[in-house]
């Protein structure tokens, strides 16, 4: 995708969008392959927490019964989480700030942020297509390997000396 940024825009807003929410990531945003060992490196950072979406994104009426009770997605962190497993609803994203923006470079950041473009407004636009529901359905082959990754890193900030 073609760098949509605008800084011209965006000083002005000071990044409102970025104020209100973190965005979600697809496996592929990643250079690298997506395992667990490289789950619990990105949770391990800090800078990324599991959502999830209650119930399976794939079902619908039609299918019967969904195979999910929740469907997990990764997504960068907000300043207020507290945990690896935190449920959305708003929040400054850790990635950014007022002096220098997101501190990912445009091609590393998650999908939902390449595609937010900005607008005169001082507001952006979603593109729409790449929401948390989108996202979810991406992670679905990896639920048990962010489950796993979330419960190790849990388990080891509960175990180490503060």
């Amino acid at each position: 995708m073609k760098n949509n940024e605008k800084p011209s825009i965006c000083s002005i807003c000071k990044g409102k969008c970025c104020q209100s929410a973190s965005g979600y990531t697809i496996p592929t945003d990643f250079q690298e392959e997506t395992t667990l060992h490289f789950l619990i490196s990105l949770l391990e950072s800090g800078n990324w927490s599991i959502d999830w979406l209650e119930g399976d994104p794939r079902y619908s009426i039609r299918d019967g019964e969904p195979k999910l009770n929740r469907c997990y997605a990764l997504r960068v962190a907000r300043v207020n989480d507290t945990g690896v497993f935190t449920k959305s609803f708003g929040g400054a994203c850790v990635l950014w700030s007022l002096e220098k923006g997101c501190s990912l470079p445009f091609e590393n950041r998650p999908i939902e942020c390449r595609f937010l473009k900005p607008i005169r407004s001082m507001s952006c636009k979603s593109n729409g297509k790449y929401s948390k529901e989108y996202c979810a359905k991406r992670w679905i082959p990896y639920q048990d390997m962010l489950i796993e990754a979330g419960h190790r890193i849990e388990k080891s900030r509960t175990h180490s000396p503060s």
